[in-house]
């Protein structure tokens, strides 16, 4: 690490002390702030050795950020109910992109951009605005074979963790599986809600909730989660080779949603936004990855209003 490098963090670590007696705003460590003229380019490409033209790739902007990536959520997604602080891990990572990706199909949220993958399996989005944002792509079948990306968060700019530069021109590859085409066997196995509550007060706990069964952006079916059935209910007999994603109807007041898929599960966590006791600290962010193989950048929140705690993905110059 050179040594104006280091003269800059011992900078930003004094601020950041300073912020937090004034209650001023949260500082993230970083090389030394981005360059705000610098134009952003982000290209997209399948994880593996696969090269599949004309699959169309779609980003949603989810929050912007400053030069010092202080970030603010974009006004089309404050009226849900989601707890965008405290991400502290990979699993936190993949969670919110999941619990996005349900309502975005739901609501039919348009993307802020989209592109096509070329003859290389590339697909260009060009230039973009600074921001986090959701990474998203539908079904593909092409020569016989099902692609299906993973939802996963993004930041455009970001850090080499090499160099300690920013990257205005981005470049990262998406986690995908794959499904033969026409489906082996007609049915998907069966597909399982259930529903957990975190640090809330039981004596205030809604009697159920309503989990919606979203498939290619259309509800399907809704059921009622209680403590009748356990707050659990299995979906079965649904048509194979269709993507499916669960949403929770109406949130319950003073709570934030979570949503989460794995092993054919999905996982609605309400968590109880009970506020810390006054003049309780902001937690520390562990060093953690946003996604597999992907650079970050810790952020700090030391307070302030109208901005909310991300921790920036930061994604690698090149494709692995």
């Amino acid at each position: 690490m050179t040594n104006k490098v280091k003269r800059i963090k011992k900078i930003l670590v004094l601020m950041m002390a300073v912020a937090m007696l004034f209650g001023m705003v949260q500082i993230s460590f970083a090389a030394e702030a981005m360059d705000m003229s610098q134009p952003l380019t982000l290209d997209v490409a399948l994880s593996g050795e696969d090269k599949v033209p004309g699959m169309e790739f779609k980003i949603y902007k989810v929050a912007s950020m400053d030069e010092y990536t202080r970030f603010t959520v974009e006004s089309k997604f404050e009226s849900y109910s989601i707890d965008f602080t405290g991400i502290e891990n990979q699993d936190d990572w993949r969670t919110l992109a999941q619990t996005l990706q349900g309502y975005i199909l739901r609501d039919a949220v348009a993307p802020d951009y989209t592109a096509l993958t070329d003859d290389q399996g590339v697909a260009a989005f060009g230039e973009v605005e600074r921001g986090v944002y959701l990474l998203l792509a539908d079904r593909y079948e092409y020569q016989g074979t099902a692609y299906i990306a993973d939802a996963a968060m993004l930041s455009v700019p970001n850090i080499d963790d090499a160099t300690e530069e920013w990257v205005y021109n981005v470049g990262i590859t998406a986690k995908y599986s794959t499904e033969s085409v026409p489906p082996e066997i007609p049915e998907t196995p069966g597909l399982e809600v259930i529903k957990l509550w975190r640090n809330e007060d039981s004596v205030t706990r809604p009697n159920g909730i309503t989990a919606q069964l979203i498939c290619d952006g259309a509800v399907i079916d809704e059921v009622v989660l209680n403590k009748e059935n356990g707050w659990k209910h299995v979906w079965t007999g649904l048509e194979a080779g269709k993507t499916y994603s669960v949403t929770e109807k109406d949130v319950p007041e003073g709570y934030a949603v979570a949503i989460s898929y794995e092993s054919q599960i999905f996982t609605i966590t309400n968590t109880g936004n009970t506020p810390p006791p006054p003049g309780t600290p902001p937690p520390d962010v562990p060093p953690t990855l946003p996604q597999t193989g992907v650079p970050w950048i810790p952020v700090i929140a030391v307070g302030g209003t109208g901005l909310v705690l991300f921790v920036a993905g930061l994604i690698r110059r090149n494709y692995e």
